[in-house]
């Protein structure tokens, strides 16, 4: 198994560095492993049953792991983006619950501003009866 370094290889690669540089590893791997160590060592020639083997093994299962890893990122990645923008939500949400309950706090105190302020000002206005009957008209 003269790939397995290169293989290794590019899966750690295209998992810190992505697809493309991990192609870029499995080709040049195969090159080097084809040509390093498969016999006859460090010569070029006619291709045998080993090359053949090495040329087909080696690219077909370095692509699935790729791609593997690749959908592994891209979901990790689209996880974090959901993870993100719940977050972002959740955050709005408080952030509008919190105007709302000063909005009531403070039209809650401008009422009960107005409660305490309203006999101190106006003692003789302050009545039981209806505002109408209030007018002066003594009945």
């Amino acid at each position: 198994m003269p790939g397995t370094a290169y293989f290794i290889a590019a899966a750690l690669i295209e998992y810190f560095f992505g697809m493309a540089p991990a192609l870029a590893v499995m080709v040049v791997g195969l090159a080097t492993a084809d040509f390093v160590f498969v016999p006859p060592y460090l010569q070029l020639g006619a291709l045998d049953q080993s090359d053949v083997g090495l040329i087909v093994s080696l690219p077909l299962v370095s692509m699935l792991v790729i791609c593997l890893i690749e959908r592994l990122r891209r979901s990790e990645f689209r996880a974090e983006l959901i993870a993100l923008v719940a977050q972002s939500r959740y955050e709005m949400l408080l952030r509008a619950d919190n105007e709302r309950a000063i909005t009531s706090r403070r039209a809650l105190d401008e009422t009960h501003r107005l409660i305490r302020n309203l006999p101190g000002c106006h003692d003789d206005t302050i009545s039981s009866k209806p505002a109408a009957l209030c007018t002066g008209d003594a009945l």
